[in-house]
């Protein structure tokens, strides 16, 4: 860690609080006494991520990227508080996940992929005799795999090498036998994508945990004993608030034309995988837990999207600024005014409305004094 020096420490401070960049905050780029006796650092960084800004513009950004990879999506609901990145020395075990650029939480791919990897390795210990063979390889091309997953036996700790050989059970060596032709070594053909929220930035919550005894834990004596003597010592820390239940989008980019199954295999497990085990850290105590989101639900969000973004939220308001305006050549100059607001992208569903009420009957003489006029498109206009 390079601590700040005096010119940008000094910039910093002259900052109010929620102008300061929460990334940095989170790295203690700014806030690096490097005193033994400050016992005090880690409450007023929290504090700072808390306070900082973030900028939601990367949020807005996302979807429209990953659509145009032609990645696969999947969307779920954070319902209980999120923490990722807790092994980061950085934050002494005690860090967030935060875009660097704009400060916003998000999950790393790697733990999107171990999180839907761990569920692939409970369902083949689940998966029955006859099936474990097939499924071993469906892991295997998705996740990728070195040395250590194809070989045999424990090591000096009495555990496995492998936790394929784990999951596999004592049907591992025939499983085992259809792949000795492959590489040592080989990449996953699913490439999996960090997970941003899409409608906003969730926020950071202050979360604390209390030792009891942590001279106990200090102690690596096997003859310690832990006493109730001991002061308590509280340790904050930042977690990615749950309020509002924010959506994420998880992203599977198949790195192969024909690899769509793959994604779509891999996309299930970190479905069942974010439900049924969660995300990060501290999920046995409830942390990091989702609601997946199905394909219609995902549509329905989109449509609702659209929908607070228009300039017409509901029928009676377009029917008030555009519809009736038609017929009321007085009220042409009103209606020009709407042509900049119907060109929008978050409006196509109203210019549809537009355009077929031009082609029904009842808009026969709007069409003939519209052509008239040069301020309205004539491609909205109905072929004669």
């Amino acid at each position: 860690m390079i601590a700040a020096n005096a010119e940008t420490l000094g910039i910093w401070n002259a900052l109010p609080a929620n102008d300061r960049s929460r990334a940095l905050a989170a790295d203690r780029f700014v806030d690096f006494p490097n005193n033994g006796q400050d016992n005090d650092w880690r409450r007023r960084t929290s504090e700072a991520i808390l306070k900082g800004k973030a900028d939601p513009a990367k949020v807005k950004a996302w979807p429209a990227f990953i659509q145009a990879l032609g990645a696969l999506e999947l969307h779920a609901h954070l319902q209980s508080r999120l923490m990722v990145n807790m092994a980061s020395g950085v934050f002494e075990n005690g860090n967030l996940a935060l875009d660097r650029n704009s400060g916003i939480p998000h999950i790393p791919g790697s733990a999107v992929k171990g999180c839907a990897r761990r569920f692939a390795i409970h369902a083949l210990g689940e998966a029955p005799a006859d099936k474990k063979s097939i499924l071993l390889g469906e892991i295997a091309n998705v996740f990728g795999w070195g040395d250590q997953d194809w070989k045999s036996g424990r090591n000096r700790n009495g555990e496995f090498f492998s936790d394929l050989e784990l999951a596999s059970g004592t049907h591992w060596d025939a499983c085992k036998s259809a792949f000795q032709h492959l590489p040592p070594q080989s990449i996953g053909r699913i490439a999996f994508l960090p997970a941003y929220p899409v409608d906003g930035d969730p926020g950071i919550e202050l979360d604390v945990v209390t030792a009891h005894h942590s001279r106990y834990y200090a102690n690596s004596s096997p003859s310690a004993v832990a006493t109730d003597t001991e002061e308590p010592v509280p340790v904050i820390f930042p977690a990615v608030s749950a309020a509002g239940k924010p959506r994420f989008v998880f992203t599977l980019l198949p790195l192969r034309p024909d690899d769509q199954h793959l994604a779509e295999k891999a996309r299930d497990w970190l479905r069942q995988g974010l439900e049924g085990f969660g995300i990060g850290a501290k999920t046995a105590a409830g942390y990091g837990w989702f609601k997946c989101l199905n394909d219609a639900e995902v549509s329905a969000k989109a449509d609702q999207a659209l929908i607070a973004a228009s300039d017409y939220l509901t029928d009676q308001v377009f029917q008030n600024a555009v519809l009736a305006r038609l017929s009321k050549p007085g009220e042409y100059q009103l209606l020009q005014k709407e042509i900049a607001k119907l060109k929008k992208t978050e409006n196509a569903a109203w210019l549809e409305k537009l355009q077929a009420h031009l082609a029904s009957p009842v808009g026969k003489d709007a069409r003939k004094r519209l052509k008239e006029k040069d301020w309205f498109p004539k491609d909205w206009l109905p072929e004669p």
